[in-house]
């Protein structure tokens, strides 16, 4: 039996099931600003990695786009995704070529993605147009990152000078990290004997190391102690208000203690509150630490009793 021959109708197109296109990531990593070959867009997903720095990457001319698509016409369309894989803050801009006009959000954030829809408007030679189009920009990984404190070992005793707090270190995920929604508390005990009676410190430190060697991005003094025997909480919350190469931290501090004006403090409420904005520092860095450093003044004799930290990024 002959097979019968019909010609093709547009009008009358139809898939019996979803379509299942082919997507094949391609990695970018120059660490300069490119210009996007036609065969990443049609891969369905670049992977592009700026290396911490602002890029202005250029899209593919519109002749290149219609030359890599085999039988292209007016009309022809496809969509693909452009991924900021970088572990920083720089960002993406995706910058027109010769044939080509875009609209949309064209600025991708570091961990953010764009799915782009690319439209051959006119495949003359010559002639060649394509619309771009962005639909959408988007958190690579929408849901929040938990991320806890190292584990305390404790009691800890000493801090008569500068000591990072066992148990406070917080990695940091940088390429998660959102201004105005990122934040990082701790709640820690303390006691001390009837030495020591000077104003206490305490440090947020960023850095690499994990130790007192870290940035000192906030510095809370709180009032003078007393040689009197106390113990207390404190509670530690602080916010990304800003991120990126000039990051800066809201922070806030509460110590409540037993004594009402003497022992750790002398305050005359038992609680002393305080709240300190960082000087901007670099947030970028990749396996950057939040962590506490404590002094609590010569001849201090306190006990850290317990200790616990967790940022939500």
């Amino acid at each position: 039996m002959s097979i019968q021959s019909f010609g093709p109708s547009t009008g009358f197109a139809r898939f019996s099931t979803l379509a299942f296109p082919t997507v094949i990531p391609i990695a970018n990593s120059v660490a300069a600003a490119v210009t996007y070959t036609p065969a990443e867009l049609l891969s369905g997903y670049v992977l592009r990695d700026t290396a911490s720095h602002a890029r202005a990457d250029l899209l593919p001319a519109a002749s290149a786009i219609i030359a890599a698509i085999n039988g292209c016409q007016a009309g022809t369309a496809f969509r693909t995704w452009i991924g900021n894989t970088s572990a920083g803050a720089g960002a993406i801009t995706l910058t027109t070529n010769t044939g080509l006009t875009l609209n949309g959000n064209l600025v991708i954030a570091a961990g953010q993605q764009a799915e782009l829809l690319v439209i051959c408007a006119d495949v003359r030679p010559g002639y060649e147009a394509v619309t771009v189009y962005s639909l959408v920009t988007t958190p690579a990984a929408a849901s929040n990152v938990v991320v806890a404190s190292t584990g305390f070992a404790g009691p800890v005793t000493g801090y008569a000078a500068d000591t990072y707090l066992a148990g406070s270190a917080i990695a940091i995920p940088v390429t998660r990290l959102v201004a105005g929604q990122s934040q990082v508390s701790w709640r820690f005990g303390v006691s001390k004997t009837g030495a020591g009676t000077a104003a206490p410190t305490m440090i947020l430190r960023y850095g690499t190391a994990g130790a007192v060697a870290d940035a000192a991005v906030v510095t809370f003094t709180f009032g003078a102690q007393t040689a009197a025997v106390d113990r207390g909480v404190v509670e530690v919350i602080a916010r990304f208000s800003v991120i990126g190469a000039l990051a800066i931290l809201d922070a806030e501090a509460l110590l409540t203690h037993q004594l009402a004006t003497t022992g750790l403090n002398v305050t005359t409420t038992g609680k002393e509150e305080l709240a300190v904005s960082s000087s901007a520092f670099d947030s970028t860095v990749a396996a950057s630490i939040l962590g506490l450093s404590i002094n609590g003044g010569t001849s201090a004799a306190w006990t850290i009793t317990s200790v616990a930290g967790v940022a939500v990024i």
